[in-house]
């Protein structure tokens, strides 16, 4: 008896659609935080839907829409999670890398259109690389990003990397991957339903991050004086209550 997978388009419709409401709550939130990152995780998001429906058009509009262009948005989203987390260390995303590696995914794509899954193994490693890259991001600067926000978004982007890996080591067994985007696999499956989480993990965990850093901020500046640096009267308080009390 076969096994029943879930089903394709209702998949990316869901990614479509988790993608959609959270850029629109994270550009909510980031409007008056331009500095932390959340609008370049946003737009980010917004690229993520967009490519996924070009996905889910896959055979009613040409390819080069649905391969060429909806992977090297794939490329994009990831560029924008990358400058997202740049932003948020207060570094910014080399310029060739913004050039480069969407012009990188768009040649292979046009190449390899008549090739699932040599499609399915370049785009893989590709964006295995740029999950590890932002996970190197992330851990090289852990003093100035932990917390339960960094745990969350390592922990997704991790998780996805796997899955990305396994997708690349099972492309020749096509029961278990599919002979096609549309066709519903256990792969497939696991990688629509898994994109469908780090949407909202990854995410729910960027925002805490950028919740915490305000947190900090407010912090500092309701005790420490903004033109000299010294303590505020505030601060001082404080510090004789806690040395009375020791």
């Amino acid at each position: 008896m076969a096994l029943a997978f879930a089903h394709v388009p209702t998949m990316l419709a869901m990614i479509i659609l988790s993608s959609l409401t959270t850029a629109g709550g994270m550009a909510v939130v980031g409007a008056e935080r331009r500095h932390d990152g959340v609008q370049w995780w946003a737009l980010g998001l917004l690229f993520n839907a967009v490519a996924h429906l070009l996905f889910a058009l896959r055979g009613t509009i040409p390819d080069i829409f649905s391969i060429v262009l909806g992977n090297t948005l794939l490329m994009g989203v990831y560029l924008s999670l990358l400058a997202a987390v740049l932003q948020f260390q207060g570094r910014r995303l080399p310029r060739t890398a913004a050039v480069a590696l969407p012009l990188l995914m768009a040649g292979c794509m046009a190449l390899l259109a008549d090739s699932y899954a040599a499609r399915v193994v370049v785009a893989g490693l590709l964006l295995s690389s740029m999950n590890l890259w932002l996970l190197s991001c992330l851990i090289t600067r852990w003093k100035t990003m932990g917390g339960r926000g960094a745990w969350l978004v390592v922990g997704a982007l991790g998780f996805q990397t796997l899955v990305f890996a396994l997708r690349v080591g099972l492309v020749g067994i096509s029961s278990w991957v599919g002979a096609e985007l549309m066709q519903s696999s256990a792969v497939q499956t696991l990688t629509f339903m898994s994109t469908f989480a780090v949407v909202l993990v990854a995410s729910m965990g960027f925002v805490f991050m950028a919740r915490d850093r305000a947190d900090e901020d407010n912090r500092r500046l309701a005790a420490v004086d903004s033109l000299t640096g010294v303590a505020n009267r505030r601060a001082v308080i404080a510090a004789l209550d806690r040395d009375v009390a020791r």
